[in-house]
């Protein structure tokens, strides 16, 4: 028997076998998923920031690596459940994201910088701004020489021209659809 929900109390535990009517289904059986919601990026950058900032030699790249994984599930939540930017992480999108670029070009041990790659390459949908942003983002990214590219730089470059490649993105460029609208898929074409 599959069990679809479960609700436990200090006197009452209930499971559920029908799947829920009154909201969309979402695999919500992520472990250590906390919250969609601004507060809970806000926190998860607050700490990936002071320790890939902390220069006393403190650091503790164990903590930083879980605090990645965290956030790679709350994106994976957000992006399986076709969340928009806004609905789930508001101003703290861009400063995740920077901050994520920030730390591929700086010296982390290779298991933390694989894990910021998959976080950026899984949450790019979420993490990535509206389309009409994106476009000034691609303006500002794209470099005098390509050489010169840093690893951070040359994943976002590539994460914001995949993003156009999407069958919804060429139609809201050529004016065909409401961009507000998109639907978001490109983690799963960059897997």
């Amino acid at each position: 028997i599959a069990v679809h929900q479960i609700s436990a109390g200090t006197s009452h535990s209930v499971a559920w076998t029908a799947i829920p009517t009154d909201r969309k289904v979402l695999t919500w059986q992520k472990p250590y998923c906390i919250q969609l919601k601004p507060d809970t990026f806000s926190i998860l950058y607050t700490f990936m920031s002071e320790l890939n900032n902390d220069q006393s030699g403190d650091q503790n790249p164990e903590f930083l690596f879980l605090c990645l994984k965290l956030l790679k599930a709350h994106l994976e939540l957000a992006v399986a459940g076709s969340m928009s930017q806004g609905q789930i992480m508001g101003k703290q999108a861009t400063l995740i994201r920077e901050l994520l670029f920030k730390m591929l070009d700086g010296q982390l041990p290779a298991k933390i910088r694989e894990m910021v790659k998959a976080t950026l390459i899984l949450g790019a949908n979420v993490l990535l701004p509206a389309l009409e942003e994106r476009m000034l983002l691609l303006n500002t990214l794209l470099p005098e020489r390509w050489d010169t590219l840093s690893p951070g730089h040359s994943l976002q470059l590539t994460l914001v021209l995949n993003s156009f490649l999407e069958d919804c993105q060429v139609t809201n460029l050529l004016g065909l659809t409401d961009p507000t609208k998109e639907k978001k898929t490109l983690s799963s074409s960059l897997m």
